[in-house]
């Protein structure tokens, strides 16, 4: 008989976990011909399958005239696996003919199929490999070492794009942190110039009440002052009236009781006019109190901290070893743009070096940027004027 078909596989089938059965339509001469694999779909891992162990085959009774049969799978392959079917005869010639011998013709029509059936299986082994057309000059080597260093490549490519995408969602990151900083700063910063204008209110308040005090207790004082003249005066007249007419005595002693009343009640207004000086006083120190500059005194190294924004820094005598004060970079400490802080070295102190960390301090009105020394009895204001720079002078500053 002829082979007619040049089909030699069967499948793939896809798995299902149900079906066991699957047919072929190739010639084999026995079960042991027949090749089973099973792959995994989602990443090509295939397994040959083992016959009798896995599978069991069932061979068309004449394999000319209806080639093939059926396998049955002895466990159903799963969902997310295929299984394909074809021929593994082996790669030997088993007819022998002998001289004077006798032979049937299915004896070299078996010999003839088991050589096509052979060329049918490098076919199919052929037509899933990697050529060159036939006019090429390429060696089949050298094109799959070029394809293997082709994957190479865009695999450390990928390996790069990847990892330059996490260094980008890093920096994102990091921007997000730092736009959030930003966003406190500039809270604290509100809150801390509506804190400032509620204290300057307070101040001005205060030193309106203060005025008022003192007005009216110079008032009062003219007042008294001019109770205690008329007094004067009074007694002065009881007395020439008593000089010139000794007759008129009892008129006299009523004038001087007049007087002394008077007198009285001039004391009375300048204690008045005394408690209200002392309750102008007492508000006149509310308000120096209210506007004063608080001191932060140091005798050793230092370096500035947020709540030093406002005060005056002060160098007492007691300290003769030259000192450093540092002011931090903005980075670490984020002054408010406007921030004053005074720098003070009393008589007798050792000099201090005002440094400041990265940012930039400018004397003015020179403009020379670099730390600055301040002498003793020397005082120094240093103002923010922007994010990282500081405007500086003052006397006794080099």
């Amino acid at each position: 008989m002829t082979i007619s078909s040049t089909t030699r596989k069967a499948g793939p089938f896809t798995g299902t976990g149900v079906q066991t059965i699957f047919p072929f339509t190739f010639k084999v001469f026995a079960a042991a011909d027949l090749l089973a694999v099973q792959a995994v779909t989602a990443t090509g891992v295939e397994t040959t399958k083992v016959l009798t162990t896995d599978y069991t085959v069932a061979l068309n009774a004449d394999q000319n005239a209806s080639p093939g049969g059926s396998l049955t799978m002895l466990v159903a392959p799963p969902a997310g696996t295929t299984l394909t079917l074809t021929s593994q005869v082996a790669n030997t010639q088993t007819t022998d003919l002998t001289n004077g011998g006798g032979f049937y013709p299915k004896v070299i029509n078996d010999a003839l199929d088991r050589l096509t059936i052979l060329s049918q299986q490098l076919a199919e082994k052929i037509s899933r490999a990697l050529l060159v057309t036939i006019s090429s000059g390429s060696d089949p080597a050298a094109l799959i070492a070029s394809l293997f260093a082709a994957s190479a490549t865009a695999s450390a490519q990928a390996s790069s794009a990847s990892s330059s995408a996490t260094a980008a969602s890093t920096s994102a990151a990091a921007a997000s942190a730092s736009q959030t900083a930003a966003a406190g700063s500039a809270a604290t910063a509100t809150t801390q110039a509506t804190t400032a204008t509620t204290q300057a209110a307070t101040a001005t308040t205060q030193a309106t009440n203060a005025a008022g005090s003192a007005t009216t207790a110079a008032t009062q004082a003219s007042n008294a002052s001019t109770s205690a003249t008329t007094a004067t005066t009074q007694a002065s007249n009881a007395s020439t009236s008593a000089t010139a007419a000794a007759g008129s005595a009892t008129t006299a002693t009523t004038q001087a009781g007049n007087a002394s009343t008077s007198a009285t009640n001039a004391a009375t207004s300048a204690t008045n006019a005394a408690g209200s000086a002392t309750s102008a006083a007492t508000n006149a120190a509310i308000t120096n109190a209210a506007i004063a500059v608080p001191q932060n005194s140091q005798s050793a190294a230092y370096t500035l901290v947020i709540g030093d924004a406002g005060k005056h820094l002060f160098h007492p005598a007691a300290d003769t070893t030259a000192r450093t004060w540092t002011i931090p970079a903005n980075a670490s400490v984020a002054f408010v743009i406007g921030t004053a802080i005074t720098f003070i070295n009393q008589n007798g102190g050792g000099a201090i070096t005002i440094a400041i960390t990265t940012d930039t301090m400018r004397l003015a009105p020179a403009g020379t940027t670099g730390s600055r020394t301040l002498a003793a009895n020397g005082m120094a204001s240093a103002v923010k004027v922007t994010a990282t720079e500081w405007l500086i002078s003052g006397v006794g500053l080099t």
